[in-house]
């Protein structure tokens, strides 16, 4: 029974950080991030490392012993939905933000036999971490109803449309079960599975409904496995928006889930369609809530917990240049003394955009580069070119923004020349001042969604295979992932992105130190790679530790 005293409701948001790993043709991973002792070494973790004196021992100690908010950025979707649930249903609801990192804390929580434990797959790719999340929940709390709900299983659905419709036959039905739900036996302990590019409308239907007592059987937007050992999946139909004109109750929140930044969503969806994005087949439905609200909302939690950084979750910032200088003027107005990072697009980078970003107080913009050779990138139909990139990427970080910037390799029509001269491109970027440069090339993944799956795109290009057993006239996945590891060992001039860490945040393109620390780690992390000793390692060590200690010097 919902009472809206007693713990109704726990919202789990996540599985914890994803490993930042490079796929192997065999299934095997290697990491690029340099690690001590499998510790990801991090600039935060670096600089206790030497204030206690090199002693590993006693800074994984004191690493580990930080609350769980200090190791994760907080995530949307549990903050979103349990605001939502407060609003609309006068729920007691509570948020596990990481599952890994805050098991103490939903023990608590699962001691209170909670009726509902509701967890988003949005940021949770592995159908094994959901298999782990809904153990956990059923072996501690074996009446509580497990809900899943949020992209993964919105994505299963599609996919297995797809398959039905014969749509993807080079992939196998046997495949595609091992990763998405819907096509093979059932392997969580979950009770219901809402389907939907949302989702809260049939989220509230489902827990009224089960609250009192009704039959859910025939509820839209539902699936659940029979006792006869079948997937019932019931008609999937539009919901409201209830995000777009939603202003989350920051007062509400926990304290225990939020570090150093916070989440805020501007806009819903993405115009542009690349041949390599599945999020294209996913959700077309291109929405912005207003200004005012989203300054409404920053305020409200810059009072409440006092916080300097944001992230925006959007795919795409802007969908203009128009927008984007709208949206700069109006945080320069509010002078909120906030710093702010997002994803954007490289078209939209100018000197003069690039300066109103910074004045804002944006230091980072995550950019979709994808590739240096404008063949691939037609391929791709990513709509910028390569001198586009480089100049954004420039522009910005003259401008003294710091720059992520992704790379996709051996899409249809990468060769070792392409690839070279993406390599190039990099290794152009300015590095002596301005804001950083960080990066990540990921091989190309050809998954069930993504346009380069369509038969037309295949036949096109020679395209066969899926997943990471695909080739082409020109590659195979197996010589994609040789060229990353080949990016990776050879460009020095940017650093490859720690994506498991907070160290954004932290570091400031304007203190040399920060640029002497991540230039030597990154040398550091290739040495790894390539085998180096310990007496090849040790003047990059020391040339860290004289860097953190400068640093240290200067407080």
């Amino acid at each position: 029974m919902i009472t809206g005293q007693s713990l109704d409701a726990v919202i789990i948001s996540s599985y914890g950080f994803m490993d930042t790993l490079h796929l192997t043709t065999e299934g095997a991973f290697v990491g690029f991030e340099l690690h001590l002792d499998n510790q990801l070494a991090d600039f935060d973790f670096l600089r206790s490392y030497f204030r206690n004196n090199r002693d590993l021992e006693l800074t994984r100690s004191q690493w580990d012993a930080r609350p769980p908010k200090d190791k994760m950025p907080t995530y949307l979707s549990g903050v979103y939905l349990s605001s939502f649930l407060r609003k609309q249903m006068n729920l007691n609801v509570r948020t596990i933000n990481s599952f890994v990192h805050e098991q103490d804390r939903l023990d608590e929580y699962l001691k209170q036999s909670p009726p509902f434990v509701i967890v988003s797959t949005t940021l949770i790719v592995m159908s094994d971490h959901l298999e782990k999340i809904t153990r956990y929940v059923r072996e501690r709390s074996p009446e509580t109803k497990i809900i899943l709900g949020g992209l993964k299983l919105y994505k299963s659905y599609k996919i297995k449309q797809s398959s039905d419709n014969g749509e993807i036959p080079d992939f196998s039905r046997e495949s595609l079960a091992k990763y998405h739900y819907f096509m093979g036996p059932k392997t969580d302990e979950a009770d219901y599975y809402i389907i939907n590019t949302r989702g809260e409308h049939t989220l509230l239907r489902l827990l009224k409904a089960l609250g009192n007592g009704e039959d859910v059987s025939g509820m839209e937007n539902l699936a659940y496995y029979t006792e006869a050992g079948t997937w019932q999946i019931n008609p999937v139909v539009d919901e409201p928006n209830y995000l777009k004109d939603w202003c989350i109750d920051w007062e509400s929140v926990e304290e225990e889930i939020i570090g150093g930044e916070f989440p805020v969503s501007f806009k819903q969806g993405c115009p542009y369609s690349c041949s390599f994005c599945e999020f294209t087949a996913l959700d077309r439905d291109l929405s912005a809530r207003s200004l005012d609200l989203v300054i409404d909302e920053i305020k409200r939690a810059k009072d409440r917990f006092d916080l300097k950084n944001i992230y925006f979750v959007d795919e795409n910032l802007f969908f203009n240049k128009k927008q984007l200088r709208e949206f700069c003027e109006r945080l320069d107005k509010e002078q909120l003394g906030l710093r702010w990072r997002a994803q954007t697009r490289v078209t939209y980078l100018d000197p003069d955009t690039s300066a109103m970003l910074k004045e804002s107080g944006c230091f980072q913009l995550a950019l979709g580069i994808e590739s240096g050779d404008d063949t691939v990138l037609k391929n791709m139909n990513k709509k910028s070119t390569a001198e586009q990139n480089y100049i954004a990427v420039c522009d910005a970080q003259r401008a003294g923004i710091d720059v992520y910037a992704t790379f996709v390799v051996g899409f249809p029509g990468e060769t070792e020349e392409t690839f070279q001269n993406t390599v190039d491109m990099i290794k152009r970027f300015p590095t002596d001042n301005g804001g950083f440069v960080f990066y990540h090339a990921f091989p190309f993944l050809l998954t069930p969604l993504c346009p380069a799956s369509t038969q037309d795109f295949r036949k096109t290009h020679g395209l066969t295979g899926g997943q990471n057993r695909w080739q082409h006239p020109t590659m195979t996945f197996g010589q994609a992932t040789d060229l990353v590891l080949d990016m990776f060992l050879t460009v020095d001039n940017a650093s490859h992105r720690y994506l498991n860490s907070t160290e954004a945040t932290t570091l400031r393109n304007n203190i040399p130190q920060h640029r002497t620390i991540l230039q030597a780690r990154q040398k550091l992390a290739q040495g790894r790679v390539r085998g180096a000793s310990e007496s090849e390692e040790a003047p990059l060590w020391d040339v860290m530790e004289q860097a953190y200690q400068e640093l240290e010097d200067r407080n």
